[in-house]
């Protein structure tokens, strides 16, 4: 089984950045590496990706091994010098050299005391009588530049400690939604979302159970991946994580996407911002005018009320004038159409006098 040293170098996050540079040479590594054909056979029938099957040799290759830390990367350095990747095992031989360099602490060498004690101990009781009172007065000094440095430090700690309150704080408004969770779900399939699951802590393990838990529904298992990741108290699950992640596994587009989430979110809130002002200044404005009309409708019906009196009375006085007038002209009328039927009477009677003369006389 692998040792713990093993699993703080050969992580699964460190095993998969190699397994996505190997290529199509992973089936003659993993022979190399001394793993059966039936297993590497059974890698190939599932149709993987060649990163997730080159990944998932490697992690059964690192959980197979028993020996020492160095001979196992050893072992791996050999394996790809032999299938031609002396690129590849140089990387690895660099990343452990760097590895050893940050375990190994240096020890402080410590000066010997035990061939100074008698020199030590002779001035001291030679001089202990005259020391006496400077060294109290020396110790006074150094407790009071002990409390001074302590005070410090507990400072500098304090404000330390809001900082990184702050970013949290920061970090975790940046929580993603389930609506994200949604939409990378219907597109990220094939091996990213297993990519994705790596680049954000999960190990091999934990999205193999996945995998097994939703069998039938590839969306199911995104989904649930993306939520153990963000239920996750541990990791730092923001959309700042998961953008990188995207772009780390070759999805610029739902990277941008986020993105476009992000900026239509803050547009939207602006947006809204603006709409509300808008509203409150047309009803404003809206108000002002029905003020206005009401203030100059008032104007005008007291106008009209308020008038002055004379001028009613000459508007009585031209209307008593125009009915005299109208009254006067239609009696002329009628006077001239009664005119001719005057003189028509006169006329006939002249004639029937003048046909009978003998009326007269009579």
């Amino acid at each position: 089984m692998a040792s713990a040293t093993d699993r703080e170098l050969f992580t699964d996050v460190y095993l998969h950045e190699k397994a996505e540079v190997i290529g199509i040479e992973w089936r003659r590594l993993g022979i190399y590496l001394e793993l059966t054909h039936q297993y590497l056979d059974g890698l190939e029938y599932c149709r993987e990706a060649l990163d997730i099957c080159a990944f998932k040799m490697l992690i059964k290759w690192r959980n197979a091994r028993s020996s020492e830390f160095h001979e196992t990367v050893r072992v791996l350095q050999k394996a790809l010098e032999d299938v031609g990747r002396k690129d590849l095992s140089e990387v690895i031989g660099k990343d452990y050299d760097d590895y050893l360099a940050k375990k190994e602490m240096p020890q402080e060498t410590l000066p010997s005391t035990k061939s100074n004690s008698n020199l030590v101990t002779s001035e001291t009781t030679s001089e202990s009588a005259q020391t006496t009172d400077s060294a109290s007065v020396e110790q006074d000094e150094l407790t009071l530049q002990l409390t001074s440095i302590r005070s410090n430090v507990t400072s500098l700690q304090m404000d330390k400690l809001s900082c990184q309150t702050s970013e949290i704080k920061m970090t975790r408004s940046e929580t993603v939604t389930d609506k994200v969770f949604d939409t990378i779900s219907k597109e990220l399939g094939g091996a990213d979302w297993r990519r994705l699951g790596l680049k954000l802590g999960l190990t091999d393990k934990e999205l193999d159970n996945l995998k097994t838990n939703h069998p039938l529904s590839i969306l199911d298992c995104i989904t649930a991946m993306l939520r153990q990741w963000r239920g996750n108290p541990i990791t730092e699950a923001s959309m700042t994580v998961l953008r990188a992640a995207l772009v780390d596994i070759q999805r610029n587009d739902l990277a941008a996407f986020i993105d476009r989430g992000t900026d239509t979110e803050k547009d939207t809130n602006a947006q809204n911002t603006m709409k509300d002002k808008d509203v409150s200044d047309w009803v404003e404005s809206q108000q002002q005018v029905s003020r206005d009309q009401s203030e100059s409708g008032y104007g005008t019906t007291r106008s009209v009320i308020d008038a002055p009196s004379d001028e009613g009375d000459d508007d009585l006085a031209s209307g008593s004038q125009d009915d005299h007038l109208e009254s006067q002209t239609v009696a002329e009328v009628h006077k001239s159409d009664e005119t001719p039927v005057t003189q028509l009477a006169s006329i006939t009677t002249a004639d029937q006098s003048s046909m009978f003369p003998g009326n007269q006389n009579k």
